[in-house]
This record gives structure tokens, sequence and C-alpha cells, in this order.
């Protein structure tokens, strides 16, 4: 029951809560910045504008570290799916070019005239 109220709140008001965890994540962001900030402070005795510019360098390191290994994950991905995407591809053209050979002449026609009707619609209205 919880589960449906839920999924029918996010229904109706998916924006909303988007922002509201977009705000989340920024104000963890800005709480880890400043554990950061205080911990430069208190550990390694650097003054506030020292340690605000160790934060900034460190907070860009691991953004580039976060994502180079989004980007190794990504590629691993893609060699992965990349076969199986070929071959399915392959099977829905051959699939098409079958169903397409065995239609009359007068339903590729009609096809082909709604099919270019509605491009012309799109854009005329565009």
């Amino acid at each position: 029951m919880w589960i449906i109220a839920g999924l029918i709140a996010f229904a109706i008001m998916w924006d909303t809560l988007l922002e509201w965890l977009a705000h989340a994540v920024i104000l963890a962001l800005e709480w880890l910045e400043l554990t950061v900030d205080v911990m430069y402070e208190e550990l390694l005795s650097l003054s506030p504008e020292e340690s605000q510019l160790a934060t900034a360098w460190t907070g860009l390191a691991v953004f580039i570290a976060l994502l180079t290994w989004a980007g190794f994950k990504v590629r691993r991905l893609y060699l992965a799916y990349k076969e199986r995407g070929l071959a399915w591809k392959q099977a829905k053209q051959d699939e098409f070019w079958t169903w397409w050979g065995l239609l009359p002449w007068f339903k590729k026609l009609g096809y082909a005239a709604s099919v270019c009707a509605f491009l012309a619609l799109m854009v005329l209205t565009s």
C-alpha cells in the first residue's frame, strides 16, 4: 500500500521531488566541503584561505577520479552490450525486410504516403 502511494505521489509531484533531491545533494556537498575545510584547518594548522584552496583542489581531484572511474564503467558496459545490440539490430532489420517484402504494392504505397504526411506535418508545425 505504501509503495503504491509513493508511486502515485511521485507521478503527481515528480518535479517537486526531484528539486528536493537536488537541494539535498547540494546540502550534502556543502556539508562535506565544510567538514574537509575544518579538517584541513585543525589537523594541518592551515589558515582559512589556505584550507579553502586545499579543499577546492581536493574536490577537483575527487571529481576527476570519479569521472575517470565512470568513463571506465561506461566503456565496459558499451563493450559488453555492443555485440548484443548489433545482433538485435540485425534481427530487427531482417524482420522488417521480410515483412516489407510480403506486403502488396498498394499497402507499401499507403505506408510510405502516411510516413511522408507525418513528416510534412512535423515540419510544418515546428
